[in-house]
């Protein structure tokens, strides 16, 4: 004899789903302005390694104005799609 799932089973009306509770909060990402990201830039440490790029954060700070515009378009592409490049989830550890 199989499994039979809850939306399966002959004795009851009741789907899987009615035994989820309802969540409280929704978890959602909002598209970023180009005014947010030249913000984190400026607010960047100077006193940071480089990150997996090899890139200063001085530079980055001050190309700031040129890229961030890029930057924004890149991060807004990744929260519409869903999709994120390898090296953004890659974390560092310190210790």
């Amino acid at each position: 004899m199989g499994l039979i799932l809850a939306n399966e089973s002959p004795l009851t009306d009741s789907k899987f789903t009615d035994y989820i509770p309802p969540l409280p909060h929704v978890f959602s990402l909002t598209k970023m302005s180009n005014d947010i990201v030249l913000k984190l830039i400026q607010s960047l440490p100077l006193n940071k390694a480089s990150g997996l790029d090899g890139i200063s954060a001085k530079l980055i700070k001050e190309v700031g104005p040129i890229i961030s515009a890029f930057f924004t378009y890149i991060i807004n592409l990744s929260l519409t799609t869903g999709i994120f490049p390898d090296d953004w989830k890659v974390a560092s550890l310190s210790y």
